[in-house]
């Protein structure tokens, strides 16, 4: 008997062994190419701003008033740490007045480009209680209503 018996004259596609696994191979090759370009266009416009538009990240001392910039790396472990902290921002210590705990990442307004301290630092009691929405001090621009509008669309 040969192999092809029954699939000879039916229309189907009669593969030998090698065939047949060449033929997986190429599918899950197709399938693992189109799920690498979906992750990386999903994780390329995930970001909220493109960092050319977002600025320097820059810190602010609550107790001195000093303000400097800080790396891109120095501000990927601030948000980590915020992160692990449940989203309570907690400051670091200032290193130009001591003071424990009072330097905060700062925030930049999209629509004006003015650096300034969330209020959920400035006034946390009244953050917490929904008093206050996070509104730039500059230009009053609501930051939620700003990123609703200007978000990309998918």
């Amino acid at each position: 008997m040969s192999k092809s018996m029954g699939f000879r004259n039916s229309g189907k596609l009669n593969l030998s062994g090698k065939q047949t696994e060449y033929a997986v191979a190429g599918g899950l090759l197709i399938v693992i190419v189109a799920a690498v370009v979906f992750a990386a266009t999903q994780i390329w416009s995930c970001g909220s701003t493109p960092i050319g538009e977002r600025g320097e990240p820059r810190v602010k001392c609550v107790k001195c008033g000093e303000e400097w910039t800080i790396t891109r790396e120095e501000e990927m472990i601030l948000n980590r740490e915020n992160e692990m902290r449940r989203g309570v921002p907690v400051g670091e210590d200032c290193e130009k007045c001591g003071g424990e705990g009072t330097v905060f990442l700062m925030n930049i307004c999209p629509e004006c480009k003015t650096y300034y301290l969330s209020k959920s630092i400035t006034d946390p009691d009244k953050f917490a209680e929904g008093g206050n929405k996070e509104v730039c001090p500059n230009c009053g621009t609501d930051l939620n209503e700003w990123w609703r509008e200007h978000r990309r669309r998918r």
